[in-house]
């Protein structure tokens, strides 16, 4: 989570960058707590682990997308968020 706590979102982020932000904000959050959670918190985990190591770039909310709407690296993003599960 504190990937995107550390994005500066400012005045010049266009209304969809703000949106990609909390997007990415809210699978970055649904990752790391539905782990620990019941079954269908677990679902979730894997939902949005699964859409953070998809290589989609054409959907304009993927991850893909959204890291370079935020020039934010990939990889980088992926290895800090997943850690140990890449």
């Amino acid at each position: 989570v504190r990937i995107v706590a550390t994005l500066e979102i400012g005045s010049d982020w266009r209304q969809e960058q703000k949106l990609m932000a909390a997007v990415l904000y809210n699978a970055i959050r649904d990752y790391h707590f539905g782990r620990s959670a019941n079954r269908r918190g677990k679902r979730i985990a894997q939902e949005a682990e699964t859409w953070m190591l998809s290589q989609d770039e054409r959907w304009p909310f993927s991850f893909v997308a959204i890291c370079a709407a935020l020039n934010l690296d990939v990889g980088v993003v992926r290895a800090k968020v997943l850690g140990p599960a890449l």
